[in-house]
């Protein structure tokens, strides 16, 4: 009875280790994602956190394997406890089950899975969830509702360190959100399959289980296992080209809605294959051949598999099979077709479909297709797709989480830019670009100030790229990574301050006897130089002059007024000009 209950514990209910992507999976998954951050040319030059990739993979490894409070163990599941973990909060739709423990030997027992929230609840909006596992099991009835609490969602990670970037600490806890959002490239966790496995007994998904990297070992064709083609990642088309475009995106939860969409949508898992309705997905089951394609009628010579179209960007412009290796070429009724494979006619679809085929004259159109299952081919095949979209999706989610203000200095003065949060400080020409990462609030994008301070002797010209204005401080809302540039400039120095333009509202015509033709010196103006208007006491360096333009009467050339009569009062804007 022991090793009874053992095997139907472990099948039934699973582990930490038998409801995800393995640890080293994910860990693999999240190296990858800071490979594509380093060598992609989108992000050229953009900063790293520094031990992003280790702390990531302490997050991700913890985020499977971090203990919580449980219900007391009933005695029937004493020896595998404990039986509700984090694992049971991975899924979108939540996990909801209730079946036979093993599916194919109903008599042993059977039992049901609920659980309150999803992955994105859990990793973005909840500090806890409440799980139950009941049934009953060779004879027993068992009962382990439990109230999960977590300390590692998304508004515990947004913690600064002194410079604005996310400290270690809150880079940590991140690693918990992002394993959530790997866990949402796997298919069953996108079609609410909770897969425990039929054989053996202490694995789950074949997808999971032959995609393991802590196994070692090289797939023939597609390299490491369990490790992201980072070849195909970097090729994978990008903005809003990519596979999944996310440049819009302006909440985590997008990052999550749209994985876990694109994976239900173009694959099946082992317990969903064709299947018509899906637990928390209102409307007809999604999947690959959800709806009509000539792609899903393509046969093989060895009729082995059944077939559903490649996978292309929104655009038609990438096709992500094709660069996977996954797509093949087809002759299908005379017609040329790309396909690739959804799902393996093994045991079960034969040793169901034969007595159909017997009935019906030999035509396998009528055999029940959900009875295929999800074989190792498939499942190195889904993988060798899903690890270079998954990667280029998680970096595009660490870039969300901790943007880029780049700062370029240029012009022909010098001064340096200075932020708040002080990630950027004293950058100046000779040390442009200057970058600085800044962590996500719990109310949106970061906010930074810029404040601009030219050199003596120069003058701060403006701010253009993402930024605008000439105010010497301005202020940018980091939606994505952003590019600042300051211009500094030669100026004229006016009275000892940087010169602006100015106005002189009521000037007053000095009065000039016996006038006739351009005023003397003796009138207040003098062609050419500057103490023509009241105020003006100097201006520099040599080579600046003061031009003006009057805005009632009189008209000016040059550096000449002419007016008529001598006393007249009219406004002047005068701007100066190196």
């Amino acid at each position: 009875m022991v090793n009874l209950l053992r095997i139907i514990g472990v099948s039934a209910i699973g582990a930490a280790s038998v409801l995800a992507h393995e640890v080293q999976t994910h860990q693999r998954i999240g190296d990858a994602a800071v490979t594509y951050l380093q060598q992609s040319p989108q992000y050229l030059n953009r900063p790293v956190l520094a031990n992003l990739e280790s702390l990531l993979e302490k997050g991700a490894a913890q985020e499977d394997d971090d203990p919580l409070p449980l219900a007391p163990c009933p005695p029937v599941l004493q020896l595998f406890c404990p039986v509700v973990g984090r694992y049971y909060f991975h899924f979108s739709p939540a996990l909801s089950f209730n079946g036979p423990a093993i599916w194919y030997a109903p008599f042993i027992g059977n039992y049901s899975v609920a659980t309150g929230c999803d992955s994105i609840a859990w990793g973005l909006d909840v500090l806890s969830c409440s799980a139950d596992l009941s049934g009953t099991l060779a004879g027993q009835s068992f009962s382990a509702p439990t109230l999960q609490e977590n300390g590692d969602s998304w508004s515990f990670d947004l913690q600064a360190d002194s410079t604005g970037a996310p400290s270690e600490c809150s880079i940590t806890g991140f690693g918990y959100v992002v394993h959530l959002l790997e866990d949402l490239g796997s298919p069953p966790h996108t079609r609410n399959d909770i897969h425990p496995c039929k054989i053996p007994f202490d694995y789950c998904a074949q997808f999971e289980k032959d995609n393991n990297a802590a196994d070692g070992g090289l797939v023939p064709q597609y390299g490491p296992k369990g490790n992201p083609n980072i070849n195909v990642t970097l090729a994978l088309p990008t903005g809003s080209d990519a596979i999944i475009p996310t440049a819009s995106f302006t909440t985590p939860d997008q990052f999550f809605t749209a994985l876990q969409e694109f994976v239900s949508n173009n694959y099946y898992s082992e317990g969903t294959v064709y299947a018509t309705a899906i637990r928390g997905i209102s409307g007809p089951a999604p999947g690959p051949c959800a709806s009509p394609s000539p792609a899903c009628g393509v046969e093989d010579a060895q009729d082995r598999y059944l077939y559903g179209p490649c996978i292309m960007n929104a655009s038609g412009t990438f096709n992500l099979s094709l660069a996977a290796g996954t797509c093949g070429a087809f002759i299908q009724g005379g017609q040329s077709l790309d396909a690739r494979k959804v799902a393996h006619k093994g045991i079960w679809y034969w040793g169901y479909c034969v007595p159909t085929m017997l009935a019906n004259g030999g035509n396998e159109t009528a055999c029940d297709k959900t009875k295929a299952t999800i074989d190792s081919t498939i499942a190195y095949e889904q993988f060798a797709e899903l690890g270079p979209v998954i990667t280029q999706h998680v970096a595009s989610f660490i870039q969300f989480y901790a943007p880029a203000l780049t700062i370029d200095v240029n012009g022909n003065g010098t001064g340096q830019v200075m932020s708040n949060p002080p990630g950027v400080q004293g950058c100046q020409t000779s040390a442009s670009p200057c970058s600085a990462l800044f962590v996500q609030t719990a109310s949106g994008a970061p906010s930074v100030t810029l404040t601009a301070k030219a050199d003596p002797g120069f003058g701060f010209a403006g701010w253009s790229g993402d930024c605008s204005g000439t105010s010497t401080s301005v202020k940018v809302m980091l939606t994505s990574d952003m590019t600042c540039t300051a211009t500094f400039q030669n100026v004229c120095i006016l009275n000892g301050q940087v010169g602006v333009a100015f106005s002189i509202n009521l000037y007053t015509i000095p009065a000039c006897t016996g006038y006739s033709g351009p005023p003397p010196t003796s009138c207040g103006l003098a062609q050419g130089s500057i103490p023509f208007a009241p105020g003006i006491n100097s201006i520099g360096p040599p080579g600046c002059t003061i031009s003006g333009v009057p805005t009632q009467a009189g008209v000016f050339l040059g550096d000449t007024f002419l007016f008529d009569p001598a006393g007249y009062q009219f406004s002047v804007e005068f701007d100066i000009t190196p």
